[in-house]
């Protein structure tokens, strides 16, 4: 299992997991393929896809794994305020996939 939030970009194998705590807020963008990640103290998982979003919250465990294909994955600072008005970008939202390059066998 490697450290999350040691480096801004993170490139996921097929079945590699990721896993840390952000000291402060951060935005996470999956900018391809496809990851699953779950986050301490929230009762629902995530599956995110290339050009999807999702605000990590302070101080919780994050587990990232990525699923089918290799995973681009960058992780930046944000404001929680700014960040509630960015449409793609989703708190606690989980979603159902539609298929993708990636999800295909």
């Amino acid at each position: 299992m490697s450290t999350l939030f040691t480096q801004n970009s993170h490139t996921v194998e097929h079945g590699q997991v990721l896993s840390g705590i952000a000291r402060h807020a951060k935005t996470l963008h999956v900018a391809s393929g496809l990851v699953w990640i779950t986050i301490e103290g929230l009762p629902e998982d995530h599956w995110l896809c290339g050009g999807d979003m999702l605000l990590i919250p302070p101080d919780r465990l994050v587990v990232i794994e990525a699923e089918k294909c290799i995973s681009l994955v960058d992780i930046r600072p944000t404001a929680m305020r700014r960040a509630r008005n960015n449409p793609r970008a989703r708190i606690g939202k989980g979603r159902r996939l539609e298929p993708s390059p990636c999800s295909l066998e």
